[in-house]
C-alpha cells in the first residue's frame, strides 16, 4: 500500500512538473506566442491577420523597418487569445519590417513581414526590376529584403512582344524595344518598336518602328541606338534617338571579323566615358560554331576591337565611378556554372588571364547577368539565373566580394537604376 502511494505521489509530482513547464513555456518572454503564423506580405493601408496562441486582449503591435532605429505602433483592430488583426499605416514605405509585440509588461520581436506601398518614386529603392511578359517595372531593395508586388503604373509594354533591354536615363525616361510582325505594302515584315515610358509622369511615348538594330544604351544621359544596315549587315551606325527623329553620330565597320552576322543577346551596349568607348557582348555564328565574344567600339576613331575571345564565357559590363568591370559567366552547355569578376584596364586589348584584365573574384555555381551600378549605394547589382529561382545579387567594388542577395521570381528581363 505504501509502495502504491509512493508511486502515486511520484506521478502527481511529475504531472505537476509538466504543468509548470507548460506554463513556463507559455510565459516565456522570448517565445510568448505558440504556433505563430505571420503572413509573408502585407499592403500599406490594409489589415493583416497574425495567428497564434497566447495573445493578450490588450496587446500592442509595432512595426520597425529593417535597419531602422525606431518603430511605428499600429492600430490593433481585434485581438483575442488566438489571433491579432492590425491595420498597416498608409504612410509606411515599402520594405521588410520586424513585428514587435508588447504585452504582460514584456516587449518581444516575434517575426517579420514585407510591406508594399503603392506610393513609388524613382530613387526610393536601390534598384528596379523588369519582369513579366509585359515588361513591368518593380521597385526592389536588397537591404530591405523586398521586391514590390505591384509594378509602377502603366509601366508594361501592354500587348507588345518585348525584345531586349530597357535603358533608363537620368531624367526618368525608360526606353524599350518590342518586336512584332507587320504587313507593310502587302509584304510581311519583322519590325522593332522603340518606345519610351516616363517614370515620373507615367506617360508613354508612341513607339517608332525600325527594321533592325544592333544594340541600345545611353551616352551622357541621352538614349542611343546602334542600327544595322539591312543591305550591308557588317556596318553599324550609332544614332542619338528620340521619339521624333534621330541624329547620326558615327559608323562602325565590322567586316574585319568575317561575314558571319553578330548577334547581341541582351541588345545592349555599355558606354565607358573614361575611354570614350562602347562595350558590346555578341555571339558570332550559330550552333556548335557559335563563339562568345565582346567588342570595343572607339567613338573617337571608329575602330572596332575584338576582346574577351573565350567561347566558354558570357560577358556583361558595368561602370562604377571611373572603373570598368566585366562579369564573365562561365558556361557549360549553355548553363552558368560560375562567374569571374574582372577589372578591365585595357579596354581595347584584353582577355581572361591577360595583362589587360585583373581578376578580382571567382565564384562557382553563380551567374551574374544584367549588371548595373547604383551611385546611391555604391553597389553593382546583378541577376543570378543559374538557380531554379533567380536571385538579385550585389557586388561591392570596395571589397571585391558578393554581398547581400534576395530571392526573386523568375522571368527577370533586366535591372536598372533610376536616379
Amino acid at each position: 500500500m505504501k509502495r502504491l502511494l509512493s508511486l502515486l505521489s511520484i506521478c502527481l509530482l511529475l504531472a505537476g512538473c509538466d504543468d509548470k513547464e507548460t506554463e513556463k513555456e507559455q510565459l516565456n518572454p522570448y517565445r510568448p506566442i505558440a504556433e505563430l503564423t505571420i503572413p509573408r506580405q502585407g499592403t500599406a493601408g490594409e489589415e493583416v491577420a497574425i495567428q497564434g496562441r497566447g495573445f493578450a486582449a490588450d496587446c500592442r503591435i509595432s512595426l520597425q523597418l529593417n535597419g531602422a532605429t525606431s518603430s511605428t505602433e499600429v492600430q490593433v483592430a481585434h485581438a483575442d487569445e488566438n489571433s491579432v488583426r492590425i491595420t498597416v499605416p498608409e504612410t509606411l514605405q515599402t520594405g521588410f519590417y520586424v513585428v514587435i509585440l508588447q504585452q504582460n509588461g514584456a516587449t518581444t520581436r516575434i517575426g517579420g513581414i514585407n510591406i508594399s506601398s503603392d506610393r513609388y518614386e524613382p530613387g526610393d529603392f536601390e534598384i528596379y526590376v523588369l519582369a513579366g511578359e509585359q515588361l513591368e517595372v518593380y521597385p526592389a531593395s536588397v537591404s530591405k529584403q523586398v521586391i514590390a508586388d505591384t509594378p509602377l503604373p502603366d509601366s508594361g509594354t501592354k500587348d507588345l512582344d518585348f525584345s531586349g533591354y530597357v535603358e533608363a536615363l537620368p531624367d526618368g525616361m525608360l526606353y524599350y524595344a518590342s518586336h512584332g510582325v507587320y504587313v507593310v505594302d502587302g509584304w510581311i515584315k519583322e519590325l522593332y518598336d522603340i518606345g519610351a515610358y516616363n517614370m515620373l509622369t507615367g506617360v508613354r511615348t508612341t513607339p517608332r518602328q525600325i527594321e533592325d538594330f544592333f544594340a541600345m544604351g545611353q551616352i551622357d544621359g541621352k538614349f542611343h541606338l546602334l542600327k544595322t544596315d539591312i543591305k550591308e549587315n557588317r556596318i553599324y551606325t550609332l544614332v542619338e534617338w528620340s521619339a521624333s527623329d534621330e541624329q547620326e553620330i558615327r559608323k562602325f565597320d565590322f567586316t574585319a571579323f568575317g561575314s558571319t552576322r553578330i548577334l547581341v543577346p541582351d541588345q545592349r551596349f555599355v558606354y565607358y566615358p573614361a575611354e570614350q568607348v562602347l562595350l558590346v557582348y555578341g555571339n558570332m555564328g550559330q550552333g556548335e560554331s557559335m563563339a562568345q565574344s565582346t567588342f570595343t567600339l572607339d567613338l573617337l576613331t571608329g575602330e572596332v576591337f575584338r576582346t574577351g575571345n573565350n567561347a566558354n564565357y558570357r560577358y556583361a559590363y558595368a561602370v562604377a565611378e571611373d572603373r570598368l568591370y566585366c562579369f564573365a559567366t562561365q558556361l557549360d552547355d549553355g548553363d552558368a556554372i560560375g562567374t569571374k569578376v574582372l577589372r578591365i584596364d585595357d579596354v581595347r586589348r584584353w582577355s581572361i588571364g591577360s595583362e589587360g584584365a585583373v581578376e578580382l573574384l571567382s565564384v562557382s555555381g553563380t551567374g551574374f547577368d544584367c549588371p548595373v551600378y547604383s551611385p546611391k549605394t555604391g553597389m553593382i547589382y546583378g541577376v543570378n539565373d543559374s538557380e531554379s529561382f533567380e536571385t538579385l545579387l550585389t557586388f561591392d567594388p570596395l571589397t571585391n566580394h558578393f554581398a547581400e542577395k534576395k530571392w526573386i521570381k523568375p522571368g527577370i528581363a533586366g535591372l536598372f537604376y533610376a536616379p
